[in-house]
């Protein structure tokens, strides 16, 4: 896909979650298009020849935005269990921890919540992964055939041994 017809794709699907907010599969597709605009290699380029791609930041910021409404509205959701922080943690930190503040706050009002601590363990896998590591311990306290969040634990324990045995 050419980058215009993503903006356009991008157009689109703005203007179809105006009139439905609660499209998930539009959001998620709004989501990816986002992620895609600001990490091209055709963008990069093209800020590292004539400076900053005016729509490089704006896609940057929309897709923080999309995460946060999906945390903020459905977070029990199948599309907030498939964010990571990786969407937006190296550039746009900020944005990042006030996503975590945001899942964080979620766990302390729902602590019981498989759903939520799942989903708030999925976020923070990368780059906060001891929270996750205990959020997913908290889940398979309460429901001990979890298999999502045991195989998601033993991810953070292998990217963990990885991290240890590889030189720096």
């Amino acid at each position: 896909m050419s980058n215009n017809e993503r903006f356009l794709e991008i157009s689109r699907l703005e203007a179809s979650l105006k009139l439905d907010p609660s499209n998930e599969a539009n959001r998620f597709q709004l989501i990816t298009e986002y992620f895609l605009v600001h990490t091209t290699l055709v963008d990069r380029l093209m800020v590292w020849l004539f400076g900053r791609n005016r729509y490089v930041p704006h896609a940057k910021h929309q897709m923080y935005l999309q995460i946060r409404w999906v945390i903020e509205n459905i977070p029990r959701s199948e599309l907030a269990k498939g964010l990571n922080s990786y969407l937006i943690s190296v550039e746009n930190p900020t944005g990042y921890q006030a996503c975590k503040t945001m899942w964080l706050t979620l766990v302390e009002q729902n602590a019981g919540d498989v759903i939520i601590l799942r989903n708030a363990a999925m976020f923070l896998t990368i780059d906060d992964s001891t929270i996750a590591e205990e959020l997913l311990l908290r889940v398979i306290n309460i429901d001990p055939d979890n298999i999502d969040c045991k195989t998601e634990l033993e991810f953070i324990r292998e990217l963990r041994r990885k991290h240890r045995t590889q030189p720096l």
